[in-house]
């Protein structure tokens, strides 16, 4: 036990500011239905007296604003209007307007009075265009050296972005393997069973995964001055479960401002490279990983990546 002490002390060094639990810093899911949203810029629809959509829908969320006490029918829509734009929706079924509107007022935690306008937020599906940006499938293939045959895992992850560890296997293998080396160039949201830690500036600057008493995985995030993200410092518990490996990841830009490379190094010994291969498009085809032996490059992983598509939403509903 006495070994195991100063591996404690270590990485409760990176662990004593507060983080957040995925589940607190995670967007909640839909209320009606779970659709992915995102926000947009373009008219946003207000049905009021049972009009309804002349296109497929989805009734995703509800959607609520607050306006001062003195505010109008027509200033509480046009907030609705710039909620739903926030929210990622396209429409809102308002009913009971006037009776909304003329409730009597309520009072929030610092004893402001407010009146409130809830409705029924719709999506359309025409304009549901980038389903083909969130990954459903990461296929890694991993190489111990001197064995020409790769372990492969289907890393699999819902429509909100979270992994579904198929296995344990699965899981150790994204925990300890990826997610700790994603320098936002994979575009992971954040992920269940970790811990994050905003900075100041609301940017991430640490993120963990919690084990029983200490971390058995933690980063930290060091930005350049003008807030591009240039290495993070990772320390986890090495294989023995006594030891700590202290690592540094950089990470080198292309002139798009694409990750093009990152080196990752071990007391100053660089132990490997990955490498991202991009679509024309700019989405990320896959990676390569690289170590060093005797000089000469070899593989270490690989992994591609599967995104969906709009075949996989549920049926719309037709108007």
């Amino acid at each position: 036990m006495k070994t195991f002490y100063p591996c404690i002390f270590l990485l409760c060094l990176i662990s004593c500011a507060p983080y957040i639990p995925q589940e607190s810093f995670a967007p909640r899911p839909n209320s009606l239905m779970d659709i992915p949203l995102r926000p947009h810029d373009h008219t946003v629809d207000i049905l009021l007296n049972n009009e309804w959509p002349k296109e497929p829908y989805y009734r995703v969320k509800m959607v609520e604003v607050r306006s001062n006490a003195d505010a109008s029918l027509d200033d509480m829509i046009n907030n609705m209007k710039q909620q739903a734009r926030t929210e990622g929706v396209d429409a809102v079924i308002l009913e009971n307007t006037g009776a909304q509107s003329n409730e009597a007022p309520s009072f929030d935690a610092n004893g402001f009075v407010y009146h409130k306008l809830t409705g029924i937020g719709l999506r359309y599906k025409r304009t549901i265009n980038y389903m083909d940006s969130l990954m459903k499938i990461q296929t890694v293939k991993q190489w111990i050296p001197g064995d020409n045959t790769a372990k492969e895992f289907d890393l699999k992850f819902d429509l909100r972005g979270s992994f579904q560890p198929a296995n344990a296997s699965a899981a150790q293998v994204f925990n300890e393997e990826i997610y700790p080396y994603d320098a936002f160039d994979i575009h992971y949201p954040s992920q269940p069973g970790w811990e994050f830690q905003p900075d100041e500036e609301g940017r991430l600057s640490g993120k963990r995964l919690p084990a029983i008493e200490i971390s058995r995985v933690a980063c930290k995030f060091i930005y350049s001055d003008n807030g591009i993200l240039k290495e993070i410092r990772i320390r986890k518990l090495a294989k023995d479960g006594m030891n700590i490996e202290k690592q540094s990841l950089k990470i080198f830009y292309d002139e798009q401002g694409r990750v093009s490379r990152k080196e990752l190094f071990e007391k100053d010994e660089r132990v490997w490279v990955e490498v991202p291969v991009y679509y024309m498009s700019g989405k990320l085809m896959k990676t390569e990983r690289f170590g060093f032996e005797n000089g000469k490059k070899v593989i270490l992983q690989e992994s591609s990546f599967t995104y969906y598509s709009n075949e996989d939403l549920p049926p719309a509903t037709m108007p």
